[in-house]
């Protein structure tokens, strides 16, 4: 499962038509590749958003951790026994807030989405070394 903060769409850069396509769009090339989530969840909000509808402070945008109770709840995830990987404080603490173990990952790209206060369980250079240090947990 996937959740993602999306406000382009809030912020008038894209429609939410646009986001949605490239959201299938993505499913359909992971499914190419045997990969088959069982859901991608996205909130489109943003409290600052200039699109009148979507402007709004809501349970689903990270750091907030509706997305994942949601999904949790839709797919009878054991949200104490997963883990929340991602790359920027909003993720670790939505993770966090939902009961999951988490991982932050030091992405280029959203290094100014991290302030170095995040209280990771796990802090990796890459989505590879994130996957190999969730791996190592279990096998203790």
């Amino acid at each position: 499962m996937a959740v993602s903060n999306q406000p382009a769409a809030a912020k008038g850069v894209v429609s939410l038509e646009r986001l949605r396509a490239v959201q299938e769009r993505v499913l359909d090339l992971l499914s190419r590749e045997g990969v088959v989530p069982d859901a991608i969840r996205c909130c489109f909000h943003h409290p600052e958003a200039t699109v009148p509808e979507l402007r709004q402070t809501c349970r689903c945008r990270k750091p907030a951790p509706g997305m994942l109770l949601d999904a949790a709840t839709d797919f009878d995830v054991d949200l104490y026994a997963s883990w929340m990987i991602g790359d920027t404080d909003g993720d670790v603490a939505a993770g966090a807030a939902a009961g999951c173990r988490t991982v932050l990952i030091a992405a280029p790209g959203s290094v100014h989405k991290r302030s170095g206060r995040a209280r990771a369980d796990v802090h990796a250079p890459d989505l590879t070394a994130a996957v190999d240090a969730i791996l190592a947990t279990l096998a203790d």
